[in-house]
């Protein structure tokens, strides 16, 4: 039996019934029929390209591409899915379906200002916290005072001993 005889009688062809498969169940044909399409494809591949054309000649387009790919599977009548050409367009939408009466617009929260001196979230002032918290501060202020002093200081020294010096202090100053 070659694969003419096996396509035409096999039950893809729908006019064409076995009369010894009428009572069998449902469930042993399908198991039967990956089986038997697996052995059709792999002969169909085996073949040259001019019986191919042939053989869709003679059965016809829609029996060899059920030969070929298996029963056709039913597209689900559903909602239609709009997809976009672009990951970053927005979605299309159809001008079929009416526009809600009134537009649902996000509000944005507006952002509060607030001042932690007035504000019952930072907690009551206590003076003797503060201080220790921030006793730095005075050290911090106490040697930048120093450190600005004598930089004065040696400022007005070159300023009235050697007015060339101070010239390239500057330079190297800034």
């Amino acid at each position: 039996m070659d694969v003419h005889d096996k396509i035409a009688t096999s039950e893809i062809v729908p006019w064409r019934e076995n009369s010894g498969k009428q009572g069998e169940n449902e469930d042993e044909e399908q198991e039967e029929e990956p089986e038997e399409l697996a052995a059709i494809k792999e002969e169909l591949s085996h073949m040259p390209f001019e019986e191919l054309q042939k053989l869709k000649e003679r059965l016809g387009s829609k029996l060899y591409k059920k030969a070929l790919h298996g029963k056709a599977k039913k597209k689900e009548n559903g909602k239609k899915k709009f997809k976009r050409e672009n990951k970053n367009r927005p979605m299309e939408m159809s001008a079929k379906k009416p526009v809600g009466r009134f537009r649902e617009i996000v509000s944005v929260k507006k952002k509060i200002n607030r001042d932690p001196r007035f504000d019952d979230l930072s907690g009551e002032y206590s003076q003797t916290i503060f201080h220790q918290t921030y006793s730095f501060l005075d050290d911090l202020k106490s040697r930048e005072k120093n450190s600005v002093c004598s930089w004065l200081g040696t400022l007005c020294y070159l300023k009235i001993q050697e007015p060339k010096k101070l010239q390239m202090a500057d330079f190297k100053i800034f």
